[in-house]
């Protein structure tokens, strides 16, 4: 019988377990240390999930709280020692760890079998920012910073989470803006205190709260003094938390280029607001009959100029009407009709003048009615305007202020006020004579100056 069996019926009996001997210790390389401190319990997260990533093991959460974090590794029922309790310090967002045991007896897990389906916050989003770009503003768009995240921290985020994540990290290092408006009056005393004769104010409204603020430099004040006396007055809009507008008063040196000589912030643009702006605007740049403002047709600024400034004169910007003027051209003619248009307005007798807006009425009928109907003559043309407009560029005037604040298609974090206003003041002092200023003056020198007021 035995000589006929497999060879495979055969079975050996069970070996009995040998319990092992050794254990092999390791470090799970966080490198945290007891009274360690940490910004915000998300933060110290972070950095747990970024040491469990990196050394290959997992972390179980026992408590979180508004005030502990206690953490174990996830092989802790097996006898792994590894521990991790931290508590938030009193009257402070700040976590401290209180004990830390760093060594693990357990196996190391490859990182694909770990299952993290833990949910980031825009905390997590926040110090990932923090670390990867220290002290930047300029930070991933929210669509890449999810992979980001990701990569750093190993947890999953939403686009709106990311979106406010970076917020958070924005206003963190530029600071929120109620900080900011508190710290408003220590910005305009230093702004003072380095810039001899500058004048600032501002207006609070009923209930106490910031309504209007106007700051002229010192050394534009004294500046201006020696330059002809044509100011170009136009508003643009903040892009903050709490909206409003940037005014300013601009000049221009001999070298054509804009002499900035006041700026201010409104709620917007109304008769209120634009006679606040001239009525602190005239302690720096008195009343004159040789003052010649140019600026759009907004009524508000028509209203406050007469009323404010009655010795000066004021004039509209022929580039700005041109435009006006071209949308009442049939199509294929708009160009035409504003180049026409100016050269109308730019004529410096009366003869040539009448004999060239004849020549316009004739060929554009409906551009010529709405200009009868709307705007004074006296208001756009050279040879009928009472003051001295010079060859004022305020063309080029828009084109540098849409260079200083761009309007692009990215969403980008609204900043705070007293950040808006450091960023406006120093690029609107950034030096004009650029190359493209530059070659343009050239440009106009050679084929005449189509913006000239």
């Amino acid at each position: 019988m035995h000589e006929y069996a497999d060879e495979h019926d055969h079975v050996e009996p069970p070996r009995a377990a040998e319990p092992t001997r050794f254990v092999l210790e390791w470090d799970d390389g966080a490198g945290f240390e007891k009274h360690q401190e940490f910004r915000s319990k998300a933060a110290l997260r972070v950095l747990v999930d970024r040491a469990s990533h990196k050394g290959c093991f997992e972390v179980k959460t026992v408590k979180s709280d508004p005030g502990r974090l206690i953490l174990k590794c996830r092989q802790a029922e097996h006898g792994c020692p590894w521990y991790l309790h931290a508590v938030r310090m009193q009257d402070s967002t700040y976590f401290s760890i209180r004990v830390y045991r760093n060594i693990h007896t357990c196996s190391r897990v490859v990182a694909s079998t770990i299952q993290n389906t833990r949910k980031g916050t825009p905390q997590v989003v926040a110090d990932v920012l923090r670390g990867v770009y220290p002290g930047e503003v300029d930070t991933p768009a929210p669509k890449a910073l999810i992979k980001v995240v990701q990569n750093e921290a190993h947890v999953n985020v939403s686009y709106s989470t990311a979106l406010r994540g970076k917020k958070l990290a924005i206003s963190e290092v530029r600071g929120s803006p109620e900080e900011s408006y508190r710290k408003l009056y220590c910005y305009l005393y230093m702004l003072q205190l380095v810039n001899p004769g500058t004048v600032t104010s501002v207006k609070l409204d009923a209930r106490n709260k910031f309504k209007y603020l106007f700051v002229a430099l010192g050394a534009s004040i004294e500046g201006f003094r020696a330059m002809r006396k044509v100011i170009v007055v136009d508003a643009t809009f903040l892009k903050s938390v709490y909206g409003g507008m940037l005014v300013f008063a601009t000049g221009q040196d001999p070298n054509h280029h804009h002499y900035p000589i006041a700026m201010g912030v409104i709620d917007k643009e109304k008769d209120a607001s634009w006679s606040w702006f001239f009525e602190t605007l005239k302690t720096v740049i008195p009343d004159d009959d040789e003052l010649v403002f140019m600026s759009d047709r907004h009524k508000s600024i028509v209203k406050a100029v007469q009323e404010v400034y009655p010795l000066s004169q004021h004039g509209f910007f022929v580039w700005h009407l041109s435009h006006n003027v071209r949308g009442k051209a049939r199509v294929g003619c708009k160009d035409l009709c504003a180049d026409k248009f100016r050269e109308c307005a730019h004529k410096y007798t009366e003869v040539e003048f009448v004999s060239a807006y004849t020549e316009f009425r004739k060929w554009f009928p409906k551009a010529a009615e709405y200009l009868d109907n709307s705007v004074n003559l006296e208001k756009w043309a050279r040879c009928y305007f009472k003051g001295d407009k010079y060859n004022l560029d305020t063309k080029k005037s828009g084109r540098k202020r849409d260079k200083c604040y761009p309007s692009t298609g990215e969403a980008r974090p609204k900043r705070s006020n007293r950040t808006n206003l450091g960023i406006h003041l120093g690029r609107w002092l950034e030096p004009l004579n650029t190359d493209e200023d530059e070659e343009e003056n050239q440009g106009d020198n050679q084929g005449g100056n189509p913006s000239e007021v």
